[in-house]
């Protein structure tokens, strides 16, 4: 599982960036280089830790029925979105699929983690689509909350 949790850990670190990247001056920077430094010790110490053995044999069937549906509800969604001049919701919009594919993987895997990830990540861009926020807002709620929900999980035994 080190494979999986470092690629959650690149994801989060992608949505950290959707955050940093709705604040400006020198607090962008500031969390630039705070969230390379927490994401490089995160994924140093996930290398180190002992492996957990899986809990039982994946089926594939689940994580491709996931991964897939994942892309096309994005796919449908960024195009959607964009017909109806609805940019500003996409990004929590895809954080919102994204949330509801981890059911797929927690099906796939029958880890607990992905379960906790789904109802966090869907439950944190649900807000940030629902909520009358400011588009930089949207953009704060959604990239550092489903980053931390991510960085969390990653770190979960």
């Amino acid at each position: 599982m080190k494979i999986g949790a470092l690629i959650g850990l690149v994801f989060g670190l992608l949505w950290w960036w959707v955050g940093v990247d709705a604040v400006t001056g020198s607090a962008a920077t500031i969390l630039q280089i705070l969230g390379i430094f927490i994401f490089a010790a995160t994924g140093i110490w996930i290398v180190r830790r002992q492996a957990t053995p899986p809990r039982q044999k994946p089926r594939w069937n689940y994580y491709m029925a996931a991964v897939i549906a994942e892309v096309i509800a994005i796919m449908f969604s960024q195009t959607w979105l964009t017909a109806r001049d609805l940019g500003h919701l996409l990004l929590p919009t895809v954080g919102l699929i994204v949330g509801l594919h981890f059911t797929g993987l927690w099906h796939a895997f029958a880890r607990r983690r992905f379960l906790i990830l789904a109802v966090v990540m869907t439950a944190i861009n649900l807000l940030a689509l629902l909520l009358p926020l400011t588009p930089a807002e949207r953009l704060l709620l959604s990239g550092f909350g489903s980053s931390a929900s991510l960085l969390i999980t990653v770190l979960l035994p």
